[in-house]
């Protein structure tokens, strides 16, 4: 009898289908890979980008009507600009006296970045903040002193909450012990030492926000105000800064002393940032 096999055809469709899978599983693998380098790629930038966005605000913040901005790629991440549910106040006393300046408490709010679907990081990474010693939460500081000048009050960190995000985080205040200086009194009956605190906060608030792929976000320096209040008599003051929200806080309280002063003079500079987007 006639000895039958596989024909031509069904074994040159069979190799054909093989070799397609191969090459499209072969192309989604490298698709992916290709896909995973761009999102990693783009998260750097967006780190180098939300870093110089927290210089850019610090720089700003000192000159009224100043402003500056970054550019953003944005492709598989964005910006978020998020309102949040902490706050941050301060109080100012003597041992008889307490001071709560009239803008505290103030809301916190911050700039996110989020990364693509791909992008990974540590749970927690600082970028700009405290970055001697062992990584403490940017929240768990709400207030600089002197002896941390090296410290940015705009800390930037990486988080990995549903997925990774890189957070610009200004909630917190910093203390200067300016010195002592002989005023005249009043009338010219004399002159007086007194001791000079200077207390700042840098607010952001939003503007107008939107756009997608390129854009740029700007920082603009839109109000300052400053807050004065006189500790007759008094040495030292102690400053207390508290960030909280619902069902957590975190306290911190520095005493600042003058010898020889017949008061102290405490300037808190509340400083209001705007950040918009434009394309």
């Amino acid at each position: 009898m006639e000895k039958r096999g596989i024909s031509i055809t069904l074994s040159t469709v069979m190799l054909t289908a093989i070799v397609l899978t191969i090459v499209l599983s072969i192309a989604l693998f490298a698709s992916g890979v290709i896909e995973s380098q761009n999102q990693s790629m783009e998260f750097e930038e967006a780190k180098v980008n939300m870093n110089a966005l927290a210089e850019i605000i610090e720089e700003v913040a000192s000159k009224l009507g100043s402003s500056g901005y970054v550019r953003l790629n944005a492709r598989a991440g964005g910006p978020h600009f998020v309102i949040t549910q902490e706050w941050i106040t301060i109080s100012i006393e003597n041992g008889t006296y307490t001071w709560t300046p009239p803008c505290f408490p103030s809301q916190i709010r911050l700039i996110k970045y989020k990364g693509g679907s791909l992008v990974s990081v540590s749970d927690y990474v600082i970028l700009r903040g405290n970055l001697s010693g062992k990584p403490v939460p940017a929240k768990s500081v709400p207030m600089l002193v002197p002896g941390e000048e090296s410290i940015p009050l705009g800390w930037v960190y990486t988080v990995q909450e549903n997925g990774a995000w890189i957070v610009v985080d200004f909630g917190r205040i910093r203390v200067i012990k300016v010195g002592t200086f002989v005023f005249s009194k009043k009338g010219g009956a004399g002159s007086e030492k007194l001791g000079i605190v200077d207390i700042v906060y840098i607010h952001l608030d939003f503007g107008q926000l939107g756009g997608a792929g390129v854009f740029n976000v700007r920082a603009r320096s839109m109000n300052i105000t400053r807050y004065i209040e006189r500790f007759n008599g008094s040495s030292h003051v102690d400053i207390t800064a508290i960030r909280y929200r619902d069902g957590e806080q975190y306290t911190r309280t520095y005493r600042v002393s003058f010898s020889g002063v017949d008061g102290i003079l405490v300037n808190v500079v509340y400083i209001k940032v705007v950040i918009s987007t434009y394309g």
